[in-house]
């Protein structure tokens, strides 16, 4: 695993298994009747087949895999629903399409992460440094995402919001350990680097 690396690994993987949810999610909507959303504010979104004469009907709904896929993804995507919408072109398969490099580039910055985390790359020699204000305000606007998308799950249960508390959570650790984070002395003199 340490030659191969996780950012090696998980960026097709995922990749593999965006498009295997989608095709899956893809398929079963095709076997349902044509539906529409009706949002109520503090409620559980409900799903409407648009036959008049049919009504609302639980069978007409967001099909799990499609759930998955957007949480497990869910910057990703919302890179990719910009880039849709940027082109005009907002449809579901659009969005999913223009998210498929953006899937890419995240999980090679989640293995990176993790590779780093690991000792199975190096980081960098220098190290930036950030203002600690930058930092306690990157470290503040994450959890306070976490405790809203947690808050937001309990009064209103929607697709992506997992997502975005998962997601949230995993950038407030990054945020956290790079606060943190002490780099291996390099030199029996304790300097940090070569400009050190």
């Amino acid at each position: 695993m340490r030659r191969i690396g996780f950012r090696r690994l998980l960026p097709p993987v995922q990749l593999v298994l965006f498009g295997t949810l989608i095709w899956f999610a893809d398929r079963e909507e095709q076997r349902q009747l044509p539906c529409s959303v009706a949002w109520v504010p503090l409620a559980p979104t409900v799903y409407a087949q648009d036959q008049a004469d049919v009504g609302f009907d639980d069978s007409c709904r967001r099909p799990l895999a499609e759930s998955i896929a957007v949480d497990l993804n869910l910057p990703a995507v919302f890179a990719g629903a910009l880039a849709a919408v940027a082109l005009r072109h907002d449809t579901d398969r659009a969005v999913y399409g223009a998210s498929a490099p953006a899937v890419l580039i995240l999980w090679y910055l989640v293995g990176l992460w993790i590779d780093r985390r690991l000792g199975y790359v190096a980081g960098p020699l220098r190290r930036r440094r950030y203002p600690l204000l930058l930092l306690k305000a990157a470290l503040g606007f994450c959890l306070l995402l976490f405790l809203l998308s947690d808050a937001g799950w309990v009064f209103h249960p929607v697709s992506g919001m997992m997502g975005l508390i998962a997601w949230s959570g995993f950038f407030f650790a990054v945020v956290w350990s790079n606060q943190h984070r002490v780099l291996p002395t390099l030199f029996p003199d304790g300097r940090k680097d070569v400009a050190g």
